[in-house]
């Protein structure tokens, strides 16, 4: 993990992120399968939502899907700088920086949680209880 928070991507020339980048980061094609999905499920269900309950449900679930893109390209990116197919993503190609990723990915998160009354009360679990168990590597099957 620890080659992670440090990698900063690899680039011969600065390059300034545009938002094309940050559009990039987010996964758009998997995040449009996601909310395709929840849009579907929403239609199909037996009871109907009020238009802003089912708004406001179709923003969350695209700001969850591009938070986990950002966060899996920080997580990935040493990884997805020696496949062949994936070195041209943002963070590997060095056009967007991996702490960037991470703060775009914890930022729509805290958007995610805002509403969140006990807001505070989870960052603090967070913090002190997840975090430090994302050290190494993850257990198989994940």
């Amino acid at each position: 993990m620890s080659d992670t928070l440090s990698y900063q991507g690899v680039t011969d020339t600065p390059h300034e992120p545009g938002f094309g980048d940050y559009v990039q980061l987010l996964k758009p094609r998997v995040m449009s399968l996601v909310v395709f999905t929840a849009l579907v499920g929403l239609l199909v269900a037996p009871v109907s939502l009020h238009p802003v309950e089912a708004f406001s449900a179709i923003l969350f679930i695209a700001l969850g899907a591009g938070a986990s893109g950002a966060l899996n390209m920080w997580w990935d990116a040493d990884i997805d700088a020696v496949m062949k197919r994936t070195q041209r993503r943002p963070v590997p190609s060095g056009r967007v920086q991996a702490g960037e990723a991470l703060a775009v990915g914890l930022g729509f998160i805290q958007t995610l949680f805002f509403p969140l009354p006990d807001q505070a009360e989870i960052e603090r679990v967070f913090l002190s209880e997840v975090w430090p168990g994302l050290e190494g590597q993850p257990p198989a099957g994940l």
